[in-house]
């Protein structure tokens, strides 16, 4: 490990400061059981050791982190292009059959660009509920209440 160089610059930021603190401490913490009479030389060997070990594990995680980031953005990017691709073949086939209805409809997805879907309603007192058991449950109270007449008591879940 003599002569290793590391980029303290990634310790500006706070993540990684915090990890390598974690780390430093972790390992200091093993050193406080030292006797006052070990050789100060094998001592300071374990300190320079131990800080070197800290700096290599923290700094090495992020990078390691950083590089799973790239790969996913990597892959997604690649997976739009391949949606985007099918879709403008699709389009192109539709032009080519003269299936106008499709092709329009094609066109103004792009045109629209992706929307997200949100299953969200809100419950009896007006809050937002997102879980799908809730949302089947608040269902079901709508329609219990909505079908109540006639003395239908019994509302089945679907």
């Amino acid at each position: 490990m003599d002569g290793e160089r590391f980029n303290l610059r990634k310790l500006h930021g706070l993540e990684i400061r915090q990890l390598y603190q974690i780390e430093i401490t972790n390992r200091f913490a093993a050193l406080e059981n030292l006797s006052d009479n070990e050789d100060i030389n094998r001592a300071w060997e374990n300190i320079k050791e131990n800080i070197k070990t800290s700096a290599k594990d923290s700094l090495d995680n992020v990078d390691n982190l950083n590089t799973v980031r790239h790969d996913a953005s990597r892959h997604f990017r690649n997976k739009k292009k391949a949606y985007l691709k099918a879709k403008i073949e699709e389009l192109e086939i539709n032009s080519k059959i003269k299936n106008i209805r499709d092709l329009y409809r094609g066109i103004n997805d792009f045109k629209k660009g992706y929307q997200p879907r949100a299953n969200i309603v809100k419950d009896d007192k007006g809050d937002l509920v997102a879980d799908s058991h809730s949302i089947l449950a608040r269902w079901r109270n709508y329609f219990f209440q909505i079908l109540k007449v006639h003395g239908v008591n019994d509302v089945r879940q679907t």
